[in-house]
């Protein structure tokens, strides 16, 4: 089951928002060896850990955390434009009310996928992000990901644009990229996926549309001014 958490109900998923933290240091640093956030705490956050953050949460059927990701409003500093805007080098850094970035998309090395074959777990978080722009009329989602990632999303024929060259021509290396969440994409990946129905309830599609229209109201308008 996938969870929806922003800072309106972040007080109730303590436990949970605990669990991802430990979750993305045990595979962001134990697993794949990013040194460079090793935290003593074995927590990984960061300065985009914020109230302006949505997270998804897929739990297991013991309710633990087994794969997350964050999104946040292109209009605010993002993971994309404050730490890899040198590989947006073909049209900059895209920022609008229309573009949230989405990172630390994250599934438990127990669960994850295989050959590239997406497991359950990616496959919640995937159905999620299409559900999330679809459900606020976004232009897409961008995001950093191995060069490899690419090469799969072009296979599954997701819209996916390149932002900048790659910083690497090796496989493990990052590409800027705007995934385009549309209908299309959507029906084809549950299709593919073998998803029957959204993976966000009505309720978090509300708890989403409320948190982005407040955002953009208050906060965001004065960062963009």
């Amino acid at each position: 089951m996938l969870r929806v958490v922003t800072r309106q109900n972040a007080a109730l998923y303590e436990d949970k928002l605990e669990q991802m933290f430990r979750l993305r240091h045990r595979v962001l640093v134990d697993i794949a060896g990013w040194e460079e956030i090793r935290q003593p705490d074995g927590r990984e956050i960061d300065q985009f850990d914020n109230d302006l953050t949505t997270y998804f949460l897929v739990l297991d059927d013991n309710e633990d955390v087994v794969g997350s990701l964050r999104m946040q409003p292109s209009l605010a500093p993002t993971l994309t434009s404050e730490v890899f805007s040198n590989i947006c080098d073909i049209e900059g850094v895209p920022r609008s009310d229309l573009l949230y970035d989405c990172s630390r998309v994250i599934a438990a090395p127990e669960v994850s996928q295989k050959g590239g074959q997406p497991s359950w777990v990616t496959s919640e978080l995937h159905s999620g992000m299409f559900e999330f722009g679809l459900a606020l009329g976004l232009e897409g989602l961008t995001c950093v990901l191995e060069v490899k990632w690419l090469h799969y999303m072009k296979r599954w024929n997701w819209d996916v644009r390149p932002l900048g060259l790659p910083d690497s021509v090796s496989e493990g290396g990052s590409v800027a990229a705007c995934i385009h969440t549309t209908e299309p994409m959507l029906k084809m990946l549950r299709d593919t996926r073998g998803l029957t129905s959204p993976v966000i309830g009505p309720g978090d599609l509300g708890l989403i549309k409320a948190n982005h229209e407040l955002m953009h109201a208050t906060r965001l308008t004065k960062l963009a001014a």
